[in-house]
């Protein structure tokens, strides 16, 4: 059964990463309550289950595009590299500008990000989040959006702006649940804070499919440098 002909197959690609997000999240929250510790920690633990959904849909992903089409997607060239830097600015700048922004217009702070996702952790939790959150983190999730969802939609729909505005909409909203919480201030702030970042890299891999690497790359780097913002 091939996702692009099966409508239910392409609901659940769809939802399926803040259908994850949410279910383990919520698995956290029950086995909380059950051991009877503070659910204050529940969101303290949001990098594990997201780990947890990449790892699902990183086996997902590979069953459905094959490995050895996956570890194409890692081939480097100078010309590649060359454009890559000069877009480099803008990426960061459009990852970055909103964020602080948005923060400040609604926090009153530009480091309010930093104080509602950064928890002090014990060793083994800031291991972690250094190296098995970042990596798998950027190995899933972008491939997931633009090298298999975008894909698929453009063979099914055959229209441009859905291939590319879908993938970029949900990459952008799926922040929401990482982790969640029912208050509107904070649901605005994540659901925006990477929307010119999720648009920009939608643009870049319709126009140049072989920036993917580097963004990966590029992907890793900045949530590895974020959660070392612990350090600070």
């Amino acid at each position: 059964m091939r996702l692009e002909k099966d409508q239910t197959s392409m609901g659940l690609l769809l939802a399926s990463r803040i259908v994850l997000l949410v279910t383990f999240q919520l698995i956290t929250t029950i086995l909380v309550v059950l051991i009877k510790a503070p659910t204050s920690v529940i969101p303290a633990y949001w990098t594990v289950y997201v780990t947890l959904t990449n790892g699902v849909l990183f086996v997902w992903m590979l069953k459905v595009i094959g490995v050895i089409h996956y570890r194409k997607i890692f081939a480097f060239s100078k010309p590649a590299t060359l454009t890559f830097i000069k877009w480099l600015p803008l990426l960061l700048i459009a990852a970055m500008a909103p964020n602080l922004a948005l923060a400040y217009v609604l926090y009153g702070d530009i480091e309010a990000g930093a104080a509602l996702l950064i928890y002090e952790h014990n060793t083994f939790m800031i291991v972690f989040n250094l190296t098995i959150f970042p990596i798998l983190q950027g190995l899933t999730e972008l491939p997931f959006y633009f090298l298999l969802m975008a894909p698929l939609l453009r063979a099914r729909t055959h229209k441009l702006l859905i291939s590319i505005g879908v993938p970029v909409i949900l990459l952008s909203v799926q922040h929401m649940f990482m982790p969640f919480h029912l208050d509107g201030t904070y649901l605005v702030y994540r659901g925006f804070m990477f929307f010119g970042f999720a648009l920009c890299i939608g643009i870049l891999l319709y126009k140049r499919p072989d920036m993917l690497p580097y963004l990966v790359i590029l992907h890793i780097l900045m949530n590895a440098s974020f959660m070392a913002m612990q350090f600070m």
